[in-house]
């Protein structure tokens, strides 16, 4: 594994630096169709049907530089936000998630928002930056690839630049407004020696040879025995630029990933609430997301057919003890409500019409019997148990079950019958207003028994791509350990 080098005032520098590490650079787009020379995906490498020489970045292959059937290989590589992924969940016509702009027209994406305050307002990434300057021309390029790796755009460290020449991440003149630019993002430095906490990107470089930021050889198809960490195997920071486009950005399409804690009870996944059970997540994930094709140019690179790709294939047991291992990651002080997970009593405004609050507890109490407010009572630190609800431990979305069940659904199951009726749920209640469909008379309190847990329907539990990808890895490795010893 990779070295763990920061420490001390380093590491201080590097956790309180502004939008330190926000963006990263590595591939994209690892190919739903693995090479068959090889059995790996390449980023950018999904197969040509034309059959021409030709890759998916519409660029033709270097021979000496990408092993096997040229149509599948690729050196795809471009900017993401970090935490944030395109895994083909919805077309990104339909959902464009991170690549949207703001209510003042500034874009979401804090890779695009560093190179507006490299380049201007103006700038949209993928072609070169106009205020890159090169000022040390050589007899086959105008840029010298050491003296001019970053233009001039960088602040100097405060090394003696004779001794340990290098540039930090500030840009020299941003060009944001001045009441943006001092809170936009940083390009990512290094987190070693010799570049360490240095600007780590190839900007306006063109990278033909796929690589990962910070290390070639301990992960994909590179050389898959390669078995050196980061800190001695891996290419220098003006060597990490994009491809095929320069300061490449993936943007659209990408969400917020949420973590993996008490995912049983946080369902339905993925930020539209498309995935009912984990085992669905898990088959989502292991064939390479629903539209891997259509989200190709902004697809994140963890996301690959993994019933495929050589370095995965994952068997069926394999993905049940990936559902077990899910499961096994739910808290159950949080299942059951306990200190110091209790809650405390709020009132939940139901719809628009509900008023500010102006009138403290004994009015919202009013307002709960007028059918404008959801009365959620304390419940104390013993949890549901001591309190005596029903039931006593959070029920997942829909009432979905946490072990096989033959008669319904469950974490395990991928199709099955129809979701059953909601189980009822006490301890929240609302009422229907007078005169309403629903009630003709008087209003009375009923139970709220389509109330979403843990989340409900505003969960995206299950858009930690690369958390589920590397648990899955993990798992897998494990199993395979297990079944050989």
């Amino acid at each position: 594994g990779r070295l763990r080098l920061i420490s001390g005032f380093l590491l201080e520098s590097e956790l309180n630096e502004n939008g330190q590490d926000a963006v990263e650079r590595r591939m994209i787009n690892q190919s739903i169709i693995p090479n068959p020379s090889d059995g790996l995906a390449y980023p950018d490498g999904l197969f040509n049907p034309n059959g021409t020489d030709v890759s998916n970045d519409g660029v033709t292959p270097i021979p000496s530089t990408i092993a096997g059937d040229s149509r599948y290989a690729g050196a795809g590589a471009s900017y993401f936000d970090n935490g944030v992924y395109n895994i083909g969940v919805r077309p990104i016509a339909e959902d464009i998630g991170r690549g949207g702009d703001d209510a003042f027209g500034w874009p979401l994406s804090l890779a695009t928002l560093m190179f507006k305050n490299l380049g201007g307002p103006g700038y949209e990434p993928g072609v070169p930056l106009p205020t890159f300057v090169c000022t040390h021309p050589t007899a086959t390029s105008p840029c010298d690839s050491v003296l001019d790796a970053t233009g001039g755009l960088f602040e100097p460290t405060a090394q003696d630049q004779l001794i340990n020449p290098g540039v930090e991440g500030n840009p020299v003149k941003p060009l944001l407004p001045p009441y943006l630019a001092p809170w936009a993002s940083q390009i990512n430095v290094g987190d070693s020696t010799p570049e360490l906490d240095e600007v780590f990107s190839g900007v306006n470089t063109l990278t033909d040879i796929a690589m990962l930021e910070g290390f070639a050889d301990t992960l994909g198809p590179f050389n898959p025995a390669g078995v050196l960490p980061e800190s001695l195997n891996r290419g220098e920071g003006s060597q990490m630029g994009t491809w095929p486009n320069v300061n490449r950005v993936a943007r659209n399409g990408s969400f917020k990933a949420p973590q993996l804690r008490n995912v049983e009870l946080t369902g339905p996944y993925f930020h539209n609430g498309s995935k009912l059970t984990l085992r669905q997540v898990v088959d989502f994930y292991t064939r390479g997301g629903d539209f891997p094709v259509t989200n190709a140019a902004h697809r994140d690179f963890n996301i690959m057919n993994l019933n495929l790709e050589v370095q995965s294939n994952l068997s069926e047991a394999e993905k049940v003890a990936l559902v077990d291992f899910l499961l096994q990651l739910t808290d159950e002080r949080v299942a059951h409500e306990q200190a110091p997970f209790d809650r405390p009593e709020f009132f939940v405004p139901l719809d628009g019409t509900a008023p500010e609050n102006t009138f403290g507890r004994d009015g919202f109490q009013a307002n709960v019997a007028n059918g404008m407010f959801l009365h959620v009572p304390v419940v104390g630190a013993g949890g549901r148990d001591a309190a005596g609800l029903v039931p006593a431990r959070l029920p997942n979305f829909l009432g979905i079950a946490s072990t096989p069940d033959p008669n319904g659904w469950d974490h395990y199951d991928d199709l099955g019958p129809t979701p059953p009726a909601p189980p009822p749920v006490t301890g929240i209640t609302t009422t229907t207003p007078p005169g309403s469909a629903g009630n003709p008379g008087a209003g009375a309190p009923v139970a709220a028994a389509t109330a979403p847990r843990g989340g409900g329907c505003s969960s995206t539990a299950g858009g930690n791509a690369t958390a589920l990808v590397l648990l899955a890895s993990a798992l897998l490795l494990r199993l395979r350990r297990r079944r050989d010893a």
